[in-house]
């Protein structure tokens, strides 16, 4: 495949084969996220990837069970270029048997319940969305376009039609002004929203560093007592990570069931960290990873 780099992807698709329909990300003002602040977003012609495709070797066809659609927002493609793409993919991987793709809920509430039914059963069943916050304040803080509530219709609609989702939150993202209302707005988005799974990442640096300038940054034990405290209030069923090359802890679980345990595990991180504990600079972006 002849991909065009910076190229991300969920930690969870690190065994899918990826299908880059367009670059960038559609949206590109979140002053948080470096991801594509290098890359002008542009659509790609679904002729082309598909015969980009056709290129692999058919003894690697069947091997093929998981496929991510990159880049930012491959959603804002629209229904039609989506449904020639997974129709194609359909019949070209015979044991294919789940297509994801990261999608701003704003392209996604553009798409009929019809449409969506429609991608589901051609195996597009999964749908990465940033809540980032559930807070309308820092919403705007971070230059982030739509809503919170944009984001809740986006997961109910997708659940309505079949599919399923996976949010994302970000520990630390306003710093020590927002801390409480970003820890107690994200855990209610998150309970309105019930996503399938909900991971939690961490603010670090790569692209973003006029924004972290902006902002009183968290110490490593301000960042678990934001993340106990989102936890602490979620009630939704959801299967939970936090397995992000940003975190300061790899925990998982599904709660509210595992609410307890991983409370504990938060405590011992705590404990482990004191009160003056500066923010340290994880790894910035490397191309692999990021939000």
């Amino acid at each position: 495949m002849n991909y065009s780099y910076p190229l991300f992807r969920p930690p969870s698709e690190a065994a899918s084969f990826i299908v880059q329909l367009s670059y960038g990300c559609s949206s590109n003002t979140c002053q948080f996220c470096g991801m594509y602040k290098s890359v002008k977003y542009s659509k790609r012609n679904v002729e082309d990837v598909i015969a980009e495709i056709k290129n692999i070797p058919d003894y690697y066809r069947n091997d093929i069970k998981r496929i991510f659609i990159a880049d930012g927002d491959p959603i804002h493609s629209g229904f039609e270029v989506l449904k020639t793409l997974v129709v194609f993919l359909n019949r070209f991987f015979p044991n294919l048997q789940r297509i994801s793709a990261y999608a701003l809920p704003q392209s996604v509430l553009k798409l009929t319940e019809p449409e969506l039914e429609i991608l589901n059963k051609l195996k597009l069943k999964l749908f990465y969305m940033g809540l980032e916050t559930g807070s309308d304040e820092l919403y705007k803080f971070i230059s982030k376009k739509g809503s919170v509530e944009d984001l809740i219709n986006a997961c109910l609609l997708i659940k309505k039609t079949g599919g399923k989702t996976s949010i994302t939150a970000v520990l630390g993202l306003g710093g020590k002004d927002f801390t409480d209302i970003h820890a107690e707005e994200t855990a209610k988005a998150v309970n309105k929203a019930s996503p399938d799974f909900f991971s939690l990442l961490t603010l670090i640096y790569g692209g973003n560093d006029k924004y972290i300038e902006k902002i009183k940054l968290l110490s490593r034990r301000e960042i678990m007592l934001e993340m106990k405290k989102i936890i602490s209030n979620i009630e939704s069923k959801t299967i939970f990570r936090s397995n992000h090359i940003s975190n300061l802890a790899m925990l998982s679980g599904v709660l509210p069931k595992d609410k307890n345990k991983l409370i504990e595990e938060i405590d011992y991180v705590i404990q482990k960290n004191t009160d003056n504990a500066d923010f340290i600079k994880p790894p910035q972006f490397d191309g692999e990873s990021g939000y």
